[in-house]
């Protein structure tokens, strides 16, 4: 919805094909944080098996040391969660890369 709204406002009342880029532009950096979030989302579901923040923060500390093995490389599941949580702020904000 957020995406949509901003389509909508960026090209309100404006027949330039300029707002037009700008506005499909900034809908599309949202459908992609969003992607974002709910690969976080089901990530945090599929190790916890719950959606209350203050189980997870309690469980949070067991999941420490779970690795997922992609490419002879040992990725913390802890630390893609949370790129994953960090990369969707910063596209929603337009910050580091997404401020085009």
């Amino acid at each position: 919805m957020i995406g949509l709204t901003s389509f909508f406002l960026i090209n309100f009342w404006v027949n330039k094909i300029s707002t037009l880029k700008a506005a499909f532009k900034a809908f599309s950096f949202n459908k992609i944080s969003d992607f974002f979030l709910l690969f976080a989302l089901v990530g945090i579901y599929c190790l916890t098996y719950d959606t209350d923040i203050l189980s997870i923060n309690n469980q949070i500390i067991f999941f420490n040391n779970f690795k997922i093995k992609f490419l002879n490389i040992n990725i913390n599941i802890l630390e893609l969660l949370s790129f994953l949580l960090l990369t969707c702020a910063f596209i929603k904000s337009a910050q580091l890369g997404a401020h085009i």
